[in-house]
């Protein structure tokens, strides 16, 4: 999939849960001593603009993040996203032992504003979104550098890879008819609207 911004088309998407330690306390977790990693298929992504929220399947929560293009040579531009998450088929799948796929990579799951060229420090960045959620990358658990080292020796990471880097504090619910707009220093401002 083609995305505006990028020289290669999307290929794979990962995602980093509990990547901030406030986060991981909100939703009841411990920080995680290693990355925590699902995926996303490309065509859950979702430009700026309407998002069809799933209908009769309980509460769509909000993720905002930091979100990482990879090229040939590592990191090839950065963007703002949301990660949406169907709140209570999460709950009843932690439960039962089993992956978070159903309540993560759903249509329109992975909102994604334009990419911008990467910074010289991915451990100062300031963003934020709507009215609940700002994010430092200086909290990150594992930083931009960490988990793109990690993520190597798990996969071989290729042009056209996204990265969406974990959410701080802050999630909740979205509803139609709802705004969330993000943006921060060196990023484009991107809004959504639910419907």
């Amino acid at each position: 999939m083609n995305w505006p911004g990028l020289a290669h088309p999307v290929r794979r998407i990962f995602c980093i849960g509990r990547n901030y330690a406030a986060h991981a306390r909100e939703m009841g977790a411990e920080a995680p001593a290693e990355p925590v990693v699902f995926m996303k298929p490309p065509q859950s992504l979702v430009a700026p603009g309407p998002v069809q929220l799933p209908r009769g399947r309980g509460a769509v929560h909000h993720e905002l993040e930091l979100v990482v293009a990879l090229d040939e040579s590592g990191p090839a531009g950065m963007a703002l996203g949301l990660d949406l998450t169907l709140r209570e088929e999460q709950a009843a799948l932690k439960r039962a032992g089993l992956p978070w796929e159903r309540c993560k990579a759903f249509e329109q799951s992975a909102a994604l504003g334009p990419f911008v060229a990467p910074p010289d420090d991915w451990q100062a960045l300031q963003f934020e979104g709507r009215r609940h959620q700002a994010a430092d990358t200086a909290n990150m658990l594992f930083g931009v550098a960490q988990l793109l080292d990690w993520l190597g020796r798990h996969w071989t990471l290729r042009p056209g890879d996204l990265v969406y880097t974990g959410t701080p504090e802050g999630v909740g619910p979205v509803v139609p008819g709802d705004r969330f707009r993000v943006a921060g220093e060196g990023f484009e401002t991107s809004e959504w609207e639910f419907v």
